[in-house]
């Protein structure tokens, strides 16, 4: 280089040789064929010698364009260029190609071991390629190079570093311009020089190479190897560490609040308030209470409602907390910049303070996160305490105890709590109280398992609500200045909050201890179900409160009178043997964490036998008492009379009948005393104290019962002696009160009676005083009558008194007819017209035409009876005329045909009286009037049936059924009833038009009809519609029959819609007279049936195409094809008819997955199994791949056959026919081989035949043997 003090390697010597010519020559002669000896031309950049070399070159070049002649006569001086060989050879020093000799690839095969040197010269250099051990070969000179190098010593190469991490040792040759002047490198034939700068250092080749190898050596341990990577990473991974820790400690110190005081302080506050609010519960429980269930769901409201509160002076604490360290950080930023309040801000401090009130957006949201985290591990602390009231730790377990009234008592039967250990220390408390009773027979539990389970879970519910009330930071509007919104998210959207509520709901700790209450609280209700069974005995007694309450309201009479001492008794050892039995009833028990209260129970069923026992107890001597009164009373009422003297005949009858009772109930009062002692010995028996009061009645019943018959055998000695005493009294009286009679039969002909002028009130009390004295005589020979009978005398007849009764009663009811007429016509001819009731009108005037009729029967020649007569005579025409004018079913048109009759009005007149009837001659014209009136009683008769007929209709609706569980989808269901109604309807209004009676009415009733024939065909016509609709629509829903019948799917589409919205419109309003009736539906419904039918004729050839296609759906109906063909593409639609379209082919198998349309093969109705060959598909169309399941079917049986055919041939027909070959090949393959045998030996005559007979009875022996073997095999 220049401006180098080191010298040129030009002006080296070159090394002396150190081998002789011929060795060269040998060598030289090794080179292989070939070789240019241009190649060995110097390059200009390796030395001196090497760019005169090429500017020699370059002169030959230019000589031989310029003066080629003079170029031939030089070279043809040189003989045959062995000169320029020569030198050629020369160029070939002993440092490079004699010394080194590897560096020339041999390539000369072994038939051509010498050549000349010109052939030499020219084949061109190849390097072996072999591993680089010495550092000449690491340098992969080129062959121009290297001819350079070795022509000149004093050449010399550019070296420098492969890479800058290159070492020394790991050069490449370069350019000068690639050098870099303060460290690069020469290599010479003496040797290496490194510059480094201004120095220099000069390495022998040989030096250098051992230094070479002796590096490689050492960078083979791994040590070395390794040691400049292991530098290098670690100043690298040093470097990298404290440039990360300071980046990191800038970005920490820029963005740690920690390192904010204000931010700081605030953050330790918030703390110190989320662990201020953890001290507190969502739940409380008192461990030393047992709880109702609805006194610990109101503790849990209570103290739910104190966390609320405290919760929501939290929030608004860490509210204002956090608004005042944003203030005074904001406060400080805008200090620090010099922004006052009127300051305009630049660009620069405006995105200086939003990156602050990014840092404060970060700042709310930890703060955010403790709050969350704070009310987060509070609802899950609630979860946690929840499950353990409900499953605590085995040593906060309540012991097994059970509570009895009398726990000394030693029940006589074993005791079903025996295995709750009694005298052990409870050692907690059962945190609830459930109450055990009986409902319809049944054993229950109050609250129930799935009550209080409900009650934890609105508990925990309640505990997130209440998490739930603390405001959000970012939902703060004081906080909400400083909350960046726009692109403080990624992509510039904002995060969307989790509610503390779903991020709780969704901690599996949550879910996991909520299932756990839950499975806890069902373990606890299934230890108390077991620990319940001990009151299963009395499961079925759970209604005997009921029944002796029952009891106990009818005892009193339960027992019938007498008293049935056999019930009672039965009853007191009932009754007191529940007793005995309700008081081993446990009164409570501690069965995990519940107390079961039976006490309730206890006290429902014990009290009620005990009541019912001193129910009985008390009854009985109310029951004595009240037998011994009724006896003592039915004793007295005899006694006096029976021991008493007679005075009278009266008294004397009366003491014969009393003597006769009183013998006949003496048994009767003996036998009430006697069972009256039994209950006093009942009393005694079961150590009731009997009332004195009872004793004392049972003496007096004994004196009493004995007094009575005495004086009844005394009575009965005497009474001869007083018959014949009062039988002559009754002998005197008998004619005297026939002679009364006889005077009152005089006084009734008295001619006061006959009398037309007396006043009908003077001969009523006349009259009536006679009835008085009669009715007196008539009771008193009744009685004179009974004595008689008593008394064993003859009974006189009183036959005049009957007479005289019947005159008298005729004549009272003359003349009181003729006071009551007389009073009655009076108020009649001055009454209005509407006013008058035509009915009682008419009843009276009947009935006093009867009164006339019997009195001119019975008194012939009374005057009285004409003149009555004549009275009502009067108003019998005018009768018929009241009655028709006062019809209620005259009609205005019958009005005015009155009207026009009579030449005035009448209806409406309030002055028109029954008098005017008379004096304005109405009833001259009565039976046009009765014409008039029966007209209009018809028609009322005719309207009243087609009134019945429009409200039948007015209340009828159709009925319309949800379709297919369809919304807005109806059919009309069952119309039989509707049906049925119609037709009565329809004959109704036909004998409604027939009667002569119509014409009024006529063109109402014609109306009707016609409506209900419209309503008639219209039903019919939407009846037909639905059953082609119905069939229609499963077809038609199916997208392959849309798809294969697009123009009739089309037309559907339209009667569908139609239909769906006619029916959804009467769902709405189903009135059926209205809704058959809408003018345009019974035309709609005909033009639908007949689209309808349109498209049945092309499904029908539809279906003909389809058969036509596949003959064997001809085998199935119409619908069952449809079936199929709606489900095209699932194959296995097609399996429920098989059978019908092949004998005894029940389904095709298409392996294991539903979804496979591969047909494997076929099953028989015996489960026989037949392989259907490969790839066969169940695709495209049904009739297709139905199609190639019969022609494959065909091919299988075929083969089948054959393979029979050739395995009967070489098996034995025995073990051929059970061998597993199918039944259907067996049969065949047997008949084909019997034919063949039989022709056979046909054709070979009769010995041929007996063979073959022979050989059928082998094979049928054969088979006889096989039957009677094991086949399941």
């Amino acid at each position: 280089p220049r401006g180098s003090t080191m010298y040129d390697e030009a002006d080296a010597p070159p090394p002396a040789m150190d081998l002789g010519q011929e060795e060269l020559r040998k060598r030289l002669r090794a080179l292989p064929p070939g070789f240019d000896k241009n190649a060995l031309k110097p390059l200009k950049m390796l030395s001196r010698t090497g760019r005169m070399t090429s500017k020699r070159r370059k002169t030959t070049e230019q000589m031989s364009r310029t003066a080629p002649g003079l170029l031939k006569r030089t070279q043809a001086t040189n003989t045959k260029g062995v000169l320029s060989t020569e030198r050629a050879a020369l160029a070939l020093t002993s440092r490079h190609v004699l010394s080194k000799p590897h560096k020339v690839r041999q390539v000369i095969s072994p038939t051509r071991s010498i050549m000349s040197v010109e052939e030499a010269a020219v084949v061109p250099y190849k390097p072996v390629e072999k591993k680089v051990v010495s550092f000449l070969d690491s340098l992969e000179l080129t062959d121009q190079q290297m001819a350079s190098f070795i022509d000149d010593a004093g050449s010399f190469l550019y070296l420098t570093r492969r890479s800058r991490q290159s070492s020394a040792y790991d050069l490449r040759v370069c350019e000068w311009a690639e050098v870099d002047e303060s460290d690069y490198f020469t290599v010479s034939c003496n040797g290496v020089t490194q510059f480094e700068k201004s120095d220099s250092e000069f390495t022998q080749l040989e030096v250098f190479e051992k230094e070479y190898k002796d590096y490689h050596a050492m960078a083979t341990i791994p040590f070395f190897a390794k040691y400049r990577s292991w530098k290098t990473f670690q100043v690298w991974k040093k470097v990298v560490k404290r440039g990360k820790i300071r980046a990191a400690s800038k970005i920490i110190k820029a963005q740690l609040f920690l390192f904010a005081p204000a931010l700081r302080d605030a953050l330790l506050k918030v703390q110190g308030l989320c662990q201020d609010t953890l001290t507190y519960g969502l739940l409380s429980a008192d461990p030393s209470v047992t709880y109702e269930l609805e006194d610990f769901v109101k503790e849990q409201e209570e103290r739910q409602a104190e966390m609320a509160e405290g919760l929501v002076r939290f929030s608004a604490d860490v509210q204002q907390v956090a608004r005042s360290a944003c203030d005074d950080v904001v406060d400080q930023f805008l200090k620090q910049a010099n922004i006052v309040a009127d300051h305009r801000m630049t660009f620069m401090e405006r995105a200086a303070l939003r990156s602050e009130c990014r840092k404060l957006t970060r700042f709310l949201r930890l703060v955010d996160c403790h709050v969350v985290a704070a009310l987060r591990e509070l609802a899950l602390e609630a979860a946690a305490n929840a499950l353990k009231l409900v499953d605590p730790p085995a040593d906060r377990l309540p012991k097994h105890v059970v509570f009895r009234d009398d726990p000394d008592a030693s029940p006589s039967k074993p005791d079903p709590l025996a295995f709750l250990n009694e005298d052990e220390e409870v050692s907690a408390t059962p945190l609830f109280r459930v109450e055990v009773s009986f409902v319809d027979s049944e054993l229950q539990l109050s609250p129930s398992k799935q009550a209080m389970q409900l009650c934890f879970n609105d508990v925990l519910q309640s505990c997130l609500r209440v998490v739930g009330i603390p405001d959000r930071i970012f939902a703060h509007p004081d906080l909400a200045l400083y909350v960046m919104t726009d692109g403080d998210e990624p992509h510039g959207e904002q995060r969307e909050e989790i509610t503390v509520q779903d991020l709780v709901g969704r901690e599996p700790n949550w879910r996991s201890c909520s299932q756990d209450i839950a499975d806890a609280l069902s373990r606890t209700f299934d230890r108390t179900a077991e620990y319940c069974e001990v009151f299963q005995p009395y499961a079925g007694k759970g209604s005997v409160s009921v029944e002796n309450d029952a009891f106990l309201a009818g005892h009193k009479t339960a027992f019938g009178d007498p008293v049935d001492l056999q019930a009672y008794s039965d009853a007191i050892n009932k009754f007191r043997d529940q007793r005995d039995d309700f008081r081993t009833i446990p009164r409570s028990a501690d069965v995990s964490i519940l107390r079961v209260d039976s006490l309730n129970l206890k006290t429902e069923l014990l009290p009620s036998p005990t009541r019912c026992v001193d129910a009985l107890q008390a009854l009985l001597p109310e029951l004595m008492d009240l037998g011994f009164k009724k006896l003592l009373r039915d004793i007295n009422t005899q006694l006096p009379t029976v021991t008493g003297s007679p005075q009278d005949v009266a008294e004397f009858v009366k003491k014969m009948k009393v003597v006769r009772e009183s013998q006949q109930s003496v048994e009767g009062y003996q036998a009430r005393q006697e069972h009256l002692k039994k209950m006093a010995l009942l009393m005694k028996r079961e150590s009731w104290p009997v009332p004195e009061a009872q004793n004392a009645n049972l003496v007096m019943c004994e004196e009493n019962v004995s007094q009575l018959e005495s004086g009844a055998q005394i009575a009965e000695a005497g009474e001869e002696d007083g018959k014949k005493r009062f039988s002559n009294e009754i002998e005197k009286e008998v004619p005297s009160l026939k002679k009364k009679i006889g005077l009152v039969r005089e006084k009734l002909d008295d001619p006061i009676i006959a009398s037309v002028h007396e006043k009908p009130s003077t001969v009523l009390s006349f009259l009536e005083s006679n009835q008085d004295s009669l009715d007196d005589l008539r009771k008193r020979s009744e009685t004179l009558s009974e004595y008689q009978v008593a008394l064993g005398l003859d009974v006189d007849e009183y036959d005049t008194l009957d007479e005289v009764q019947l005159d008298l009663t005729l004549k009272l009811k003359l003349w009181r007819g003729v006071k009551e007429w007389s009073q009655l016509t009076a108020g009649w001819v001055i009454q209005a017209l509407l006013e008058v009731d035509a009915g009682e009108m008419e009843k009276q005037v009947n009935m006093y035409t009867k009164t006339v009729f019997q009195a001119q029967k019975g008194m012939p020649g009374n005057p009285v009876v004409p003149r009555l007569k004549d009275s009502v005579d009067t108003f019998t025409p005018l009768l018929p005329c009241v009655v028709n004018l006062r019809n209620n079913n005259l009609q205005e048109r019958h009005w005015d045909e009155i009207h026009s009759l009579l030449g005035f009005e009448v209806k409406g007149d309030k002055n028109f009286t029954l008098g005017d009837i008379i004096n304005q001659g109405v009833t001259e014209h009565a039976d046009a009037i009765t014409v008039i009136a029966t007209n209009a009683t018809q028609e009322s008769v005719l309207e009243e049936m087609m009134a019945k007929v429009a409200a039948a209709w007015e209340s009828t609706e159709l009925i319309v059924m949800p379709y297919k569980d369809v919304k807005d989808l109806y059919i009309l269901g069952d119309v039989s009833e509707l049906i049925a109604a119609l037709d009565e309807s329809l004959v109704t209004v036909n004998t409604v038009l027939g009667s002569r009676y119509v014409g009024g009415i006529r063109e109402f009733v014609e109306g009707w009809r016609k409506n209900l024939i419209l309503f008639q065909d219209t039903l019919d016509e939407w009846l037909a519609c639905q059953r082609a609709w119905m069939y229609l629509e499963t077809i038609f829903a199916s997208a392959d029959i849309i798809r294969q019948l697009p123009a009739a799917a089309k037309k559907f589409q339209a009667v569908d819609k139609s239909w769906k919205a006619t029916m959804k419109a009467t769902a709405d309003d189903p009135m059926a007279l209205k809704s058959c009736t809408v003018a345009g539906r019974k035309e709609m419904f005909l033009q639908h049936n007949a689209t309808l039918d349109k498209i049945q004729k092309s499904l029908d050839e539809y279906i003909e195409t389809k058969c036509s296609a596949f003959p064997r759906f001809y085998f199935l109906s119409a619908d069952e094809l449809l079936e199929i063909l709606s489900q095209s593409k699932n194959p296995q639609a097609v399996q429920p008819h098989m059978r019908k379209c092949f004998d005894n082919l029940v389904r095709l198998d298409f392996g294991d997955d539903p979804s496979s349309v591969d047909i494997h093969a076929m099953f028989s109705g015996e489960g026989e199994r037949v392989a259907l060959g490969k790839n066969l598909k169940a695709r495209g169309n049904v009739e297709d791949w139905l199609s190639s399941v019969e022609a494959r079917m065909k091919q299988s049986l075929h083969g089948l056959m054959k393979a029979g055919l050739l395995d009967y041939e070489n098996s034995v027909r025995d073990e051929w026919v059970v061998g597993g070959t199918a039944g259907q090949v067996v049969a065949t393959v047997a008949q084909m081989m019997w034919a063949r045998g039989s022709e056979k030996a046909l054709r070979e005559g009769s010995d041929g035949m007996a063979t073959w007979y022979q050989t059928q009875l082998d094979d049928l022996q054969g088979l006889i043997t096989k039957i009677r073997s094991d086949l399941t095999s």
